[in-house]
C-alpha cells in the first residue's frame, strides 16, 4: 500500500517515533485529516468536503529550533505529501523518517537549488532567518504559486497549510423522483 493512499491514522503511527514531541497531537490531527464532512446543501443533493494532499513540499532549515522543523516534516507527511528536506541535518532526518516506516521514495535530501527546481513543487516550510530572501527566490520561480510556512505556531490550523480541500456535490434529486429527469440524458 502506498504511502499517500494510507489513513492519515496510519501515517501519524510511523511519524510518532520521528517527531515523538508531537506526541498525540499526530494522531488527534490525523483523525481530522480521515474525517469526510458532509456540507449542508438543498433537498437532492449530497455535499462532501474532503482533504487532499498538495504535492510535494521542501522541507529547509538553516537555523533555528529543530523540533519545529520536525513538525513541519510531519505534517506534510501526515497529509500524504512528498518532502524533499534541505540543510541542516538533511540526511540523518530522512535515514530517521525512512527507520520509522515512512517509504524512501516520500522522503530525499537533496540541495535546496536542486529541489526549488521541481516542477511539481508545492510549498516550502523554513525554519531559519532568511524568510526575505526565500521569499523573492519563490515569488522569481516561473509556475505555479508557491506557498511558504515559516513561524507557524504548531497547533491543529497548521495542518491546513499542507492540504487542499475538495467538495464533491452529487444531485441525488432523480433517484427515485421523477423518471423523466433520468431518461433526459440518453437523447
Amino acid at each position: 500500500m502506498s504511502w499517500k493512499s494510507q489513513t492519515a491514522s496510519a501515517r501519524a503511527q510511523a511519524l510518532k517515533g520521528f517527531a515523538p514531541h508531537l506526541g498525540d497531537a499526530l494522531l488527534q490531527a490525523a483523525s481530522q485529516y480521515d474525517e469526510v464532512v458532509v456540507l449542508p446543501g438543498p433537498t437532492g443533493e449530497l455535499n462532501q468536503l474532503t482533504a487532499e494532499p498538495r504535492g510535494l513540499f521542501i522541507a529547509r532549515c538553516d537555523a533555528g529550533d529543530m523540533n519545529v522543523h520536525r513538525a513541519y516534516i510531519a505534517m506534510a507527511l501526515l497529509t500524504g505529501n512528498s518532502v524533499a528536506i534541505c540543510g541542516h541535518q538533511s540526511g540523518s532526518l530522512c535515514e530517521s523518517l525512512v527507520t520509522a516506516g515512512v517509504p524512501k521514495a516520500v522522503v530525499s535530501a537533496c540541495s535546496y537549488a536542486e529541489a526549488l527546481s521541481l516542477p511539481r513543487l508545492s510549498g516550502v516550510s523554513y525554519v531559519g532567518d532568511a524568510v526575505r530572501e526565500l521569499n523573492r527566490e519563490l515569488a522569481a520561480r516561473d509556475g505555479v504559486i508557491v506557498q511558504l510556512i515559516y513561524n507557524e505556531p504548531l497547533n491543529a490550523h497548521l495542518l491546513s497549510r499542507f492540504i487542499t480541500e475538495r467538495t464533491v456535490t452529487i444531485n441525488t434529486a432523480a433517484i427515485g423522483g421523477n423518471a423523466e429527469l433520468l431518461g433526459m440524458g440518453e437523447g
